[in-house]
């Protein structure tokens, strides 16, 4: 057991955490089979379905702004992320994915959208 203490101005408190061997310490994220090690930073291959491919870029503008210490690169099957700045994999996959089914949501209700603020903005 280890123990740890945290200072959030104030307040300081003490954390003891238990290893158990074999089990994923918190904020050490999951090791995905997607994972390549190289040149002291790691990459992370969010694969991306075919359907979801034209919403990439969007998603990639949206994640860099929302990660800006993460850098991430279109592959031809889904979205590289490089030096996640201890982001975890499964955090890394979460956010690429609901950013791109996020831009699909976006662009298949534009034109609803549009022809409702029309439809209210129009006398």
């Amino acid at each position: 057991m280890t123990t740890t203490l945290v200072n959030t101005g104030r307040l300081r408190w003490k954390i003891n955490e238990v290893a158990v061997e074999g089990a994923p310490r918190v904020g050490d994220g999951h090791r995905s089979a997607n994972r390549t090690e190289g040149c002291g930073s790691a990459a992370v291959t969010v694969e991306i379905a075919e359907a979801f491919h034209p919403y990439m870029d969007a998603a990639v503008l949206r994640l860099q702004s929302q990660h800006p210490y993460a850098s991430f690169d279109i592959a031809d099957h889904g979205i590289v992320v490089t030096d996640s700045a201890g982001i975890g994999d499964i955090e890394i996959r979460k956010a690429v994915l609901h950013a791109v089914y996020r831009e699909r949501i976006y662009a298949e209700t534009l034109s609803m959208r549009l022809a409702l603020v029309a439809a209210v903005t129009s006398k």
